[in-house]
């Protein structure tokens, strides 16, 4: 294990950070998805879909540091954890545009919605957090100066 600790460096923290950012988002989305009345309509899919990606994240984390960034394994599980990120967005975002749109027009005294609107907005933040480390740790090598 104080291999491995040693071996890690600044990628596998950044990684593990990464790992926090998807959990926080999920966690965000599961309280959002519980907002009396304002249930997702495809919560399963996000849900599930969610806790795979934060999954793939620490396997990324993982590959990262016993493959390398550049390796095509450490590719292929960050890719697909970017992916299943993003279609977890685009499930909130899809559900949540209607009620957005009745709060910003005719219905801005709900605050029912309004909390609903409110973690929706944290959820997707971190996610997108989340995202972006992912995207900026592709680019980054994990060598270690000597």
């Amino acid at each position: 294990m104080a291999d491995f600790m040693k071996k890690a460096g600044i990628m596998f923290w950044i990684n593990v950070a990464t790992v926090v950012l998807a959990l926080v988002g999920w966690v965000m989305y599961m309280v959002t998805n519980s907002v009396e009345g304002h249930a997702f309509a495809n919560s399963a899919m996000g849900i599930a879909f969610g806790i795979i990606a934060v999954v793939l994240v620490a396997a990324g984390a993982f590959t990262t540091v016993k493959f390398g960034s550049q390796n095509i394994i450490t590719f292929v599980v960050k890719t697909a954890a970017l992916v299943l990120i993003m279609v977890a967005v685009a499930i909130v975002l899809a559900d949540r545009a209607v009620t957005i749109v009745n709060l910003m027009t005719w219905d801005n005294e709900n605050t029912v919605a309004w909390n609903a609107f409110y973690t929706t907005v944290v959820s997707v933040a971190f996610y997108l957090v989340a995202v972006f480390t992912i995207i900026a740790t592709a680019f980054m090598d994990n060598k270690k100066e000597a």
